[in-house]
């Protein structure tokens, strides 16, 4: 059974907020010391929809503690999740409130605040002019996933032209209820360039869905990832987090009642992993290429190296 895993998209673990104004240099070191212990050995961390100046600030904390001699080898850089989405009914568990248009100026100082250490952004493909915004991540080494959005085929089609190339939890971050034909899960299948991540807590998708989007995007071209919340590694209970009131029930299901939608996940890539086994659907090596050698190429070659990864 696969060991150790990667996770591309993580928002925090153990009460610890990566979006949060209280998050400190100590509590993120601690959240990244757990992450590891719970074997997922390289991440990256990922930051929300906020006002620039809460995003500069945790950026830098997330930068500087990324850079100590301890982490080096596990936390290649920071996911920035937002804030260039669209106020749509996508926005899910993000603050329409501090979402913005494409703006490269915008960018330009979150990749500073970062120390250049944003390795992956995901922007709405229905943002007026988000083209122009995907080439500079392009070009600055930063990959650039779709989600969060309404965009159709067409608009997707353009984002990947563009050069994005993969997706954040598809079939999440939408409306509850979409067009039959036309809607962002099925142009995003269609575009053959683009990746896909899931969320596979047994939560945030159907088995059956799962399977759909495996069949459709290969083994090869798929990703997981915890999406875990700050509340991960929590009992159950009522909770406050990522700016939403939410309830942590004992199956692990994270969800915000008044907007009827899932607010992360509280679970680790173990757990995913773990969910998947025991359909018993994946072999061994489809389940290592989905929790961990998959998500290699999205990360710099010369960091994600395997001596480092078994230190």
């Amino acid at each position: 059974m696969i060991n150790k895993y990667i996770d591309l998209q993580i928002n925090g673990y153990k009460g610890v907020d990566f979006s949060s104004a209280s998050l400190s240099h100590a509590s993120c070191a601690h959240a990244f010391r757990e992450i590891i212990k719970s074997q997922t050995v390289l991440f990256l961390p990922t930051i929300i929809t906020n006002p620039i100046e809460l995003l500069e600030r945790n950026l830098n904390i997330l930068s500087d503690v990324a850079s100590l001699p301890e982490f080096t080898n596990h936390v290649p850089g920071i996911h920035l999740e937002g804030p260039f989405f669209s106020d749509s009914e996508a926005i899910g568990a993000h603050n329409p409130k501090y979402v913005r248009k494409a703006d490269i100026n915008i960018l330009k100082r979150l990749i500073n605040a970062s120390e250049r250490k944003i390795r992956l952004i995901t922007v709405g493909a229905d943002v007026p002019e988000i083209a122009k915004l995907i080439e500079f991540s392009c070009s600055e080494g930063i990959k650039v996933s779709l989600g969060h959005h309404m965009a159709n085929y067409e608009q997707i089609k353009l984002a990947a032209q563009a050069g994005a190339s993969i997706l954040t939890h598809l079939g999440n971050g939408i409306p509850n209820m979409v067009h039959r034909h036309n809607n962002p899960i099925w142009g995003a299948l269609a575009v053959d360039e683009l990746k896909l991540m899931i969320v596979a807590d047994g939560h945030h998708l159907p088995l059956e869905v799962i399977k759909v989007f495996i069949k459709i995007k290969g083994i090869k071209n798929t990703m997981v990832v915890s999406d875990a919340a700050p509340l991960a590694g929590l009992p159950p209970g009522k909770y406050k987090t990522l700016g939403n009131n939410v309830i942590l029930r004992e199956d692990g299901k994270l969800f915000n009642p008044e907007k009827e939608c899932l607010v992360g996940s509280s679970a680790t890539m173990a757990n995913c992993i773990d969910f998947l086994s025991r359909t018993g659907k994946f072999t061994e090596d489809e389940l290592y290429k989905l929790g961990y050698s998959n998500q290699l190429g999205i990360l710099n070659p010369e960091i994600a190296v395997e001596s480092q990864l078994l230190s």
